[in-house]
């Protein structure tokens, strides 16, 4: 079910040096949908993200574990 637009919430960690855990309590504020029991990410959300394009973004400044 995976496509360009999206990322499973392993990737999306690795993309933006968090952990999987921690991913999982942002999925409101990366787009997240989960679909047949998997949820899958805006990848476009989550680069905008990794570049430092989103002031004050609540995901970048929790702690990594």
């Amino acid at each position: 079910m995976k496509n360009q637009n999206t990322m499973t919430v392993t990737e999306a960690a690795e993309r933006l040096g968090r952990t999987p855990s921690n991913i999982r309590q942002h999925l409101t504020e990366l787009g997240g949908r989960k679909i047949f029991g998997r949820w899958l990410l805006d990848a476009d959300r989550v680069h905008e993200i990794a570049q430092g394009q989103v002031a004050n973004d609540q995901c970048l400044q929790s702690s990594n574990g």
